[in-house]
């Protein structure tokens, strides 16, 4: 690869970067020993994590002039520059303005410190979610940000023109190992890995092997190989200059796992269009999370069932679909009679009992895949029936309440029968805006079915 071709894989790596990036260079003090380090490079997304402008950093020293002299602050960076081990360290914001965490490395590469952060807000906020007993649904992602800085300037005298180059490239490769995300360029012309860094050859199971070389024919099944060729073709024949997508995709070194994959387009000197680079990202657990938050926002913790809110979303859905296609759709209403005197009777662990016993028999009873049953509250519970009119309504009905007749819960006092009342009612096209008259008429029909006697079905008038 030439030297101009590496100058502008560099700066694309950098453009397609998730995590804000600073290049610092040493500087020395009048004993000739290490004194500070100098801002040389600052990426946009180093900016907005710093909340300063590039203008504002390039330049200037880290001790004097944006610690403030604070050598405490500084000395992890004293450190990695006098031993060459990496640091890591995290930021908590979320008390400022900005309202984010970041994790940062601090590496030498070469002659330079490389310092880059990663946003992690969304996995540490999805934790404390889950701490809080998940009420909260965070999942956010940051995009990538679109430009970075020019790193380097080709020398003039061709002999430092080759000493830049030797440089140029073991700077990138340096920096490529520094990134937290596996990175890559794949060629245009042969589909092949032309450059990657470690952790993009541990997730493909390639261990110590360099995978620089191989193709995705090399790690994926025909499926997954042939989807990357398309998102690659339509990304070519795109003037986009990013293409960004989550996915999920199974890895020989990590197994199943959620990605979100950055790509930005590589050009070369005479700016053809010679490859793509790009960026992964794994938001396995924040997937994991997000649905498991979601789960808990629509289901009721006691039945499993649909609650309240999950239920009206649907019922929205379908009184919109069934009024414009014209096709039928019910409701049906249940209340369990006498709950109160069984929870007093019993105590609320039986009541629970009899609560679960519901939604099972309810569960099993419906029969087509669109039917929705829901724990509307209390000792409330209704069905939503699309397809189903209001005569197939009510036969469904007296089938579950006869199942209910049947139907014990086993307590140290001896068995627990329970029966229900049922209210159903269907929606009538060019009358009903929505789901709410449709539920008020099957909840008056419930309610007389209750004034009859209980256990029995009622149609609304």
């Amino acid at each position: 690869m030439s030297n101009t071709q590496q100058t502008t894989l560099f700066a694309a790596l950098l453009q397609a970067s998730l995590d804000g990036i600073v290049v610092l260079r040493p500087m020395a003090g009048p004993d000739g020993g290490f004194a500070d380090l100098v801002f040389e490079t600052v990426n946009r997304r180093a900016e907005e994590i710093l909340a300063r402008g590039a203008g504002g950093l390039v330049g200037l020293r880290a001790l004097r002039d944006f610690f403030d002299g604070d050598d405490a602050a500084f000395d992890k960076y004293r450190r990695v520059w006098l031993t060459g081990e990496p640091a890591r360290f995290e930021v908590d914001r979320r008390s400022g303005p900005a309202g984010r965490v970041f994790r940062g490395a601090i590496v030498r590469a070469d002659d330079r410190i490389v310092v880059t952060f990663s946003d992690v807000t969304e996995l540490v906020e999805a934790n404390e979610a889950l701490e809080r007993q998940r009420v909260e649904l965070l999942y956010q992602y940051e995009l990538l940000d679109e430009q970075a800085a020019d790193l380097a300037r080709i020398a003039e005298d061709s002999d430092a023109a080759r000493a830049e180059a030797r440089n140029g490239a073991r700077f990138v490769a340096d920096l490529l190992e520094a990134m937290p995300l596996p990175v890559f360029f794949k060629s245009r012309e042969d589909r092949r890995f032309r450059m990657t860094n470690r952790l993009f050859a541990e997730l493909h199971g390639s261990g110590d092997r360099d995978a620089t070389g191989s193709t995705v024919d090399d790690f994926f099944e025909a499926e997954t190989v042939a989807s990357i060729d398309r998102l690659d073709q339509q990304f070519y024949d795109s003037p986009a200059p990013r293409q960004v997508y989550e996915t999920d995709m199974t890895f020989a070194g990590a197994g199943d796992r959620r990605m979100v994959v950055h790509k930005a387009k590589m050009r070369d000197a005479e700016n053809r269009l010679i490859g793509i680079t790009g960026v992964m990202v794994d938001v396995t657990e924040a997937h994991r999370l997000r649905q498991e938050l979601e789960r808990l926002a629509t289901t009721d913790p006691l039945t499993g069932l649909a609650n309240r809110r999950a239920f009206l979303e649907r019922a929205a859905e379908e009184v919109e679909r069934a009024s414009r296609h014209d096709r039928p759709m019910s409701v049906v209403m249940i209340d369990v009679d006498h709950f109160k005197a069984i929870n007093d009777r019993h105590g609320h662990d039986i009541g629970d009992q009899v609560l679960q016993r519901v939604a099972e028999v309810v569960g099993s009873t419906l029969r087509q895949a669109g039917d929705l049953a829901a724990r509307f509250g209390g000792e409330e519970f209704v069905l939503l029936l699309p397809e189903t009119p209001l005569g197939g309504a009510r036969m469904l009905a007296e089938r579950i309440r006869e199942a209910f007749e049947v139907t014990r819960v086993d307590t140290d006092d001896g068995p627990v029968n329970f029966t229900a009342s049922f209210g159903v009612d269907a929606l009538r096209p060019g009358l009903d805006a929505g789901i709410d008259a449709v539920i008020k008429r099957a909840d008056d029909a419930l309610y007389r079915a209750k004034a009859a006697g209980r256990n029995r079905v009622h149609l609304a008038a």
